[in-house]
């Protein structure tokens, strides 16, 4: 009886130390957590335009690529300007343009239309 009573007791001490080295592997994690999700939002920041933005700079896009093929119809004018938005803004799509890009974006896309419709030259 008494052996029995002393296992028990070590059988309760093992358990209350696992029980600490859960708890601690759990903060731990949590931890590992918080720093993942701030590694994440610098390589894939939350804060790029919606979809309607994206439409609406593809309607610049469009509007700029129609005003160049009517001066040079001989060009994909569609894929020079994706290039040089690229090139400027470091997006590869236009739903990767980040939302403090937006303005500047849709100002370089209208003053590229306007140079077009003033018979200026490109970019």
């Amino acid at each position: 009886m008494q052996r029995m009573a002393e296992e028990q007791i070590t059988l309760i001490r093992r358990m209350d130390t696992a029980a600490r080295i859960v708890k601690t592997i759990q903060t731990d994690v949590a931890a590992v957590h918080v720093r993942l999700g701030v590694l994440e939002e610098r390589l894939h920041p939350s804060n790029y335009i919606t979809d309607e933005q994206a439409a609406e700079v593809q309607s610049a896009v469009a509007a700029v690529a129609m005003a160049l093929t009517k001066r040079d119809p001989s060009k994909n004018h569609f894929q020079s300007i994706h290039a040089e938005l690229h090139k400027r803004f470091k997006a590869k799509s236009y739903s990767l343009i980040r939302v403090e890009q937006y303005a500047a974006v849709l100002a370089f896309l209208e003053t590229w239309d306007a140079a077009m419709e003033s018979g200026e030259s490109t970019a």
